[in-house]
């Protein structure tokens, strides 16, 4: 939860990198390092309400990846990290508003990371980023008004329910099954499914609750704010949301209008 370290410290490893791969231009690893590094500041640039400077600084890092996988395609790491780099871009331009632009995006990546999960399915990190990729894409057919929305997000919930109970599976990964049942509940409730929306959003705070304790992770924390605004325990969901407020967090969508309209200073209205 602290946003400035996180991103100080993620700049000070960045020109660590580019000191160690001035000394050897070719070395790909400290490339694919690098890359990394700056992904890592492109996400807290984002949910920071630095939008802008997140595309900004998207750039660099998209097209070393993109420099590697063209070298060696059959590199797992490289086309997964490149893939989640054009998925940070989907997400910055559903949130400001270019849907068409983010829908023809994600149908060239999600076959993509499909053959990666296929090829490597025991990989917790791929199959992650298929998690992110059908939850996307549910969250763009439900926001287009496509019937089908409740079909990607059912295709989320399944893939996030092998990872669910893996070990091996972080905060991050979690956080990311979280958000796949928050929209499978969100469009099962816009179609009248009350029971089972219920399931999902409880299903969220079954998945994080031990994880809950004294966490400031915000990957964390908003997708069970969102759960339990929909589940209708405003005053716990505001506790969250203004903790994350506090903290600096401001989220690329926005949060349910059940808590919105009691926030004082609204988090997603920030750019």
């Amino acid at each position: 939860g602290d946003f400035s370290e996180a991103l100080e410290r993620y700049r000070d490893q960045t020109s660590r990198l580019e000191a160690l791969l001035a000394r050897d231009p070719g070395d790909m690893e400290w490339r694919f390092r690098l890359a990394d590094s700056m992904l890592s500041q492109v996400d807290v640039l984002a949910v920071t309400g630095r939008r802008a400077d997140a595309r900004e600084r998207l750039t660099r890092p998209r097209a070393i990846l993109e420099t590697l996988v063209a070298h060696d395609s059959n590199n797992g790491p490289w086309l997964s990290a490149s893939l989640n780099a054009r998925m940070k871009e989907v997400m910055l331009d559903r949130a400001d508003g270019s849907l068409s632009l983010a829908v023809r995006s994600l149908n060239e990546i999600r076959p993509k990371i499909e053959t990666l999960v296929a090829a490597e399915s025991s990989d917790v990190n791929f199959v992650g980023r298929l998690v992110t990729a059908w939850r996307l894409e549910a969250e763009l057919r439900l926001a287009t008004g496509r019937a089908d929305a409740s079909d990607a997000a059912n295709r989320a919930v399944e893939y996030a329910a092998a990872l669910i109970n893996d070990a091996r599976a972080d905060d991050k990964i979690l956080g990311e099954c979280a958000l796949a049942h928050v929209i499978a509940g969100s469009i099962a409730d816009a179609a009248g499914q009350r029971d089972p929306a219920r399931h999902h959003w409880q299903r969220v705070r079954d998945v994080l609750n031990a994880r809950l304790v004294d966490s400031s992770n915000w990957r964390l924390l908003d997708p069970a704010a969102r759960a339990l605004a929909f589940l209708g325990r405003q005053e716990e969901s505001l506790a969250m949301i203004t903790r994350l407020h506090a903290l600096g967090h401001r989220p690329l969508q926005p949060w349910p209008a059940t808590v919105a309209a009691d926030l004082s200073v609204s988090p997603s209205q920030n750019k």
